[in-house]
């Protein structure tokens, strides 16, 4: 299973969607997800380029006005969609990805800014979760939030704000993917703030059993 999970800022700039293909094909990914597309829809012609073939799907949010917008598509050889659901910071599927025996879901989460916004999507994504507990969950994106001190350098560490987000993690029974490579996922264009971001949030089978 190979995803790929990008903050974009933005579709519509020279090259970009260029170098979005690149990378899936050079990486052979089965799901896309896109944060802050700034877009209000996308075309079959579109996402037909950036997979190299019309075998894919796709749901999406619209931006709201030049802010926001998020995209999930997915290879329909290996990931095939039963429902779909959107809200304003995030979208998703369930369905049956190859080879695996239980239906998988796929979330793709653009977090706003204000933390009590924040606190919102955290209740609505854990009464997804719960509301499927024979799913395993894959939730992914720009989560517009840290777990700890060390994932900030150069901006304010929001304690209420890592412990909301912590709770939320712990409650659905999900496990934080550790990263290869780079300690951060967000720099400032000066290089004097760096952020953790963006994050891979998968199902833990043993804390949902409570094996």
């Amino acid at each position: 299973m190979k995803i790929l999970s990008l903050n974009c800022c933005g579709l519509k700039a020279i090259g970009k969607s260029g170098g979005i293909k690149e990378l899936m094909q050079k990486e052979k990914c089965s799901v896309l997800g896109l944060q802050e597309t700034k877009c209000d829809g996308f075309s079959n012609a579109w996402l037909a380029s950036i997979w190299g073939s019309r075998n894919c799907d796709y749901v999406s949010v619209s931006a709201t006005g030049r802010s926001g917008g998020i995209l999930l598509s997915w290879d329909v050889s290996i990931f095939s969609k039963e429902s779909d659901f959107m809200a304003d910071h995030f979208c998703g599927v369930v369905g049956s990805w190859m080879n695996v025996d239980k239906k998988v879901g796929l979330i793709n989460v653009y977090n706003p800014q204000a933390q009590s916004l924040k606190a919102r999507v955290w209740e609505d994504l854990r009464s997804v979760i719960a509301s499927a507990p024979e799913v395993i969950w894959v939730t992914l994106g720009d989560f517009n939030a840290v777990r700890h001190p060390e994932e900030r350098m150069g901006s304010f560490f929001d304690s209420k704000e890592a412990l909301d987000f912590n709770n939320f993690i712990s409650s659905s029974g999900l496990i934080d993917i550790s990263f290869c490579g780079r300690r951060f996922t967000r720099f400032s264009k000066n290089g004097s703030k760096m952020s953790k971001l963006d994050r891979f949030l998968i199902l833990s089978l043993r804390k949902r059993l409570k094996l």
